[in-house]
């Protein structure tokens, strides 16, 4: 099939033949758009009839083509004594020598490898058309034997067709190697980029594996800080240990835990730490001494603000005082609140020689440290309450650990009642609170079978009963509930009462002390009622 585009005022007519529908429009748009009229065939045959039947002034071919290929029709072009002198341009991917020789024996004027250079094509065909080849002299038609690779090769060309062959060739040669030498900056480019595209993935994954090795240490600490939580019976035991896991563990420089003055702006004093006494000590005598230092000291503004400070590379604004602890070697601090129910206990001061330590992942680790620990304090100063009022009733020793164990369990069947409705923020219905009520029966079935010394079960179960028979699960009264029960009674209450619930804010401690002393005689023993008071006055003393 033939196609075939004019334009007006168009220059000679080329003849395309080419098998590849894309490369042949886009070697047609290019002849085009430089003002010849162009004609398209699909393989050597048809480009042979077209030109015989409408002769043009230059032919364009691809090699490899079916029925006829490159070779053959321009050897065909170059018999023909009527055809002769149009030049042909052999476009191709192939490049071999054996390729080019091929070409010459054929008689073709020019051989340009895929992919071409638009302005190059156009340049050696403005070239082959300005000068008419010339009639073929009688030398010109003689042999010439090239040997290449073992093999030898008749080539009928004359000097000219030779010549034009060379240039062509030396042509596309400097084309090759100044795309090579392009690929070859470019890959230049690329290797300089990828090696440093390496050398900073490098840097990163190495802060990554940094970054992840703090927030396993500061995992394993807040691990160790709740064993510690549950084995400690007072709170210098708990301080000290989670200050030594923090050193120990957590790799950091010092550890310590503050209470706060009478104040929001008193001093701190330091009850518990770990790391050397020589931090302890400079840390005690700017507090007491340098005025400028409390000023700007970190555990101070906790103190006060109740908000988490950190001082680092990243947030460090020069307003923190670690100039007056570098000689130690301590580059940066954490100090968090101590925050139980809105009450601040304290502060843990967390110190570190490392500049970059304190990201936003071991943060968020060392704040749920400081919520455990508080939680702690809370527990630790209720146990020692009941354990005071249990003694102050007259109870032995192992009563109290009774107790203790009691309090310890006492609503541990809340594990199945729904958290939706353990953390709802509105008045519970009918229905949810009987749900709420069934936690004795289910904390009694699970600890039923523990062979305990001491009458656990039966605190679990009666907790919630009241004197006048107003409790649940079974609604005992008086001296059916035991003893333990009634004093895990009174506690539950107080410390229900002043702890915070999702439905309401904690209570003061005298509005707790109220309920229990309206209920006494009625709902609550009125000899743990007597106890807790004391021991609660006494307290406040």
């Amino acid at each position: 099939m033939t196609e075939q585009t004019i334009s007006s005022g168009a220059l000679p007519g080329i003849l395309i033949v080419e098998d590849s529908p894309v490369e042949a429009e886009m070697l047609r748009r290019i002849l085009v758009r430089a003002n010849y009229r162009v004609t398209v065939t699909r393989n050597g045959e048809e480009g042979l009839q077209a030109l015989r039947e409408h002769p043009c002034a230059l032919v364009i071919s691809d090699i490899q083509m079916p029925l006829m290929n490159g070779y053959e029709m321009c050897r065909a072009i170059k018999l023909d004594e009527k055809l002769w002198s149009i030049p042909v341009i052999l476009v191709t991917m192939l490049s071999e020598p054996k390729d080019i020789i091929k070409a010459l024996d054929v008689g073709a004027d020019s051989y340009i490898t895929k992919p071409y250079v638009e302005a190059i094509l156009l340049g050696r065909i403005s070239l082959l058309l300005a000068e008419p080849l010339p009639r073929k002299l009688a030398e010109e038609r003689r042999k010439v034997q090239v040997e290449y690779g073992g093999e030898i090769y008749n080539i009928a060309a004359g000097g000219q067709l030779m010549a034009n062959m060379l240039f062509s060739v030396y042509e596309n040669s400097l084309i090759l190697n100044h795309e090579l030498m392009r690929i070859q900056n470019q890959f230049n480019l690329l290797n300089d980029n990828l090696d440093e595209q390496v050398r900073l993935r490098t840097a990163e994954l190495l802060a990554e594996r940094q970054n992840l090795e703090r927030t396993n240490r500061a995992l394993r600490t807040l691990s160790a800080g709740n064993v510690a939580l549950v084995r400690a019976s007072t709170e210098e035991e708990l301080f000290q240990t989670v200050c030594r896991h923090i050193v120990e563990i957590g790799e950091y420089f010092f550890a310590g835990v503050f209470f706060p003055g009478a104040e929001a702006e008193s001093n701190p004093s330091l009850v518990s730490c770990f790391g050397g006494d020589a931090t302890r000590q400079r840390l005690v005598e700017l507090l007491q001494r340098d005025a400028e230092y409390v000023r700007r000291c970190p555990i101070l503004i906790t103190q006060r603000t109740r908000q988490t400070q950190v001082c680092n590379k990243t947030n460090h604004t020069g307003e923190c005082g670690l100039e007056k602890l570098a000689d130690l070697g301590i580059k940066s601090l954490v100090s968090l609140p101590l925050i139980n129910n809105d009450h601040l206990y304290g502060v843990l001061a967390v110190f570190s020689s490392n500049v970059e330590a304190f990201d936003t992942a071991e943060l968020k680790l060392m704040e749920e440290l400081a919520g455990d620990i508080a939680y702690g304090i809370v527990t630790l100063r209720t146990r020692a309450e009941r354990d005071r009022s249990a003694a102050e009733m007259g109870c032995t020793p192992q009563q109290v650990e009774g107790i203790r164990f009691g309090a310890l369990l006492h609503n541990i069947g809340t594990v199945a009642v729904p958290a939706e409705i353990i953390n709802r923020p509105d008045k519970l219905s009918d229905l949810q609170f009987s749900l709420i009520k069934q936690h004795t029966q289910t904390g009694f079935e699970i600890v039923k079978d523990i062979p305990f010394p001491w009458p656990v079960a039966q605190m679990v179960l009666q907790h919630h009963e009241r004197l006048d028979g107003s409790g649940y699960p079974q609604g005992l009264k008086g001296e059916q509930i035991i003893l333990e029960a009634r004093i895990l009674a009174v506690a539950d209450v107080l410390e229900a009462m002043m702890a915070y619930r999702p439905y309401r804010a904690a209570l003061e401690k005298d509005v707790a002390l109220n309920e229990i002393t309206e209920g006494r005689g009625a709902r609550f023993d009125p000899a743990v009622v007597d106890a807790c008071l004391y021991v609660m006055k006494k307290n406040m003393e």
